[in-house]
């Protein structure tokens, strides 16, 4: 299985690098405000970084290089990324940019960081932006990429804090909420994977099958973080029943088929996954499902 998913990630990756535009970027979905340019780069750029590190063709290294040299190259901003160049600095990408940035050996500018600490809530978690509404409250999905973006001193002010938000907010079943996406499994796996990488066992690890959306799986991009689930729970029979499954939806092209996944919900809702107000949007090209798809692959 190892060869096939060796060979799995680097079709994903040329599939990715071949719908990277001249000038280094990538452009997804297609919402009221236009496509994303500045989001989606960062995010597909660290998903190639890693398959690069893994042994990925070096093209994959390439082209998440030029993904950070047009970001840098790109600001429509003073401080910080956003979905585009009309949407105002948010949270989520300007963490996934400075991550990239930063992946690739390029020193971050500090006021992208501190721009970031500004979107800190009091009670734990970072807000995606500074309002309306609900959209300036702390958001599970995007508070881990942020909290890794943040300089060493900062992580260990603000970990303790973290931590308690984390618990505080984890569900009965085992998962974690999420506001910007359809189903719980992209918050949820980047909180487990967060606090692995924090090295605390304090909050402890519950299996994928006490997870009530475990139903709601009908996409590459629900299925490939469910199987990451199942690898950071230690679910080793189920995270290969999931692995086998996310290969099978491979498309020859080595892409992974979008879906209604990210959902722009609306301000004025505040607890969307228990009643949902706001559209929900597809990734057209299929590239963050692929991007996705290739990265938690790499690590099971």
């Amino acid at each position: 299985m190892r060869e096939e998913i060796k060979h799995a990630i680097l079709a994903g990756a040329d599939y990715l690098i071949s719908h990277q535009g001249p000038d280094g970027h990538w452009q997804e979905y297609r919402l009221p405000v236009g496509a994303s340019d500045a989001w989606v780069t960062a995010y597909i750029g660290l998903a190639l970084q890693g398959a690069a590190l893994d042994g990925a063709s070096p093209a994959a290294r390439m082209a998440a290089e030029r993904a950070a040299e047009w970001l840098i190259g790109h600001r429509p901003y003073p401080a910080g990324w956003g979905y585009n160049g009309t949407t105002g600095a948010d949270a989520d990408s300007t963490a996934h940019a400075v991550a990239l940035i930063r992946a690739v050996g390029i020193a971050v500018p500090p006021q992208d960081t501190e721009w970031l600490l500004d979107r800190w809530q009091p009670g734990g978690g970072f807000a995606t932006f500074a309002g309306p509404g609900s959209w300036g409250c702390a958001h599970l999905d995007i508070t881990p990429i942020c909290f890794r973006a943040l300089d060493t001193c900062d992580q260990a002010r603000l970990r303790p804090a973290l931590l308690e938000y984390l618990r505080l907010s984890r569900r009965a079943d085992g998962s974690w909420p999420s506001y910007w996406w359809r189903t719980c499994f992209y918050t949820t796996h980047a909180c487990l994977q967060l606090i692995e990488e924090l090295e605390h066992d304090s909050i402890p690890v519950t299996g994928l099958a006490a997870m009530h959306e475990v139903n709601n799986i009908n996409s590459a991009f629900d299925l490939a973080f469910a199987a990451g689930i199942a690898a950071l729970a230690g679910q080793h029979e189920l995270r290969g029943t999931l692995a086998n499954e996310l290969l099978r939806h491979q498309r020859r092209d080595g892409s992974w088929a979008g879906a209604e996944e990210l959902r722009v919900t609306d301000p004025g809702c505040y607890r969307p996954w228990e009643q949902p107000q706001g559209r929900l949007y597809a990734d057209l090209k299929g590239l963050m499902a692929t991007a996705t798809s290739i990265s938690i692959l790499r690590r099971l």
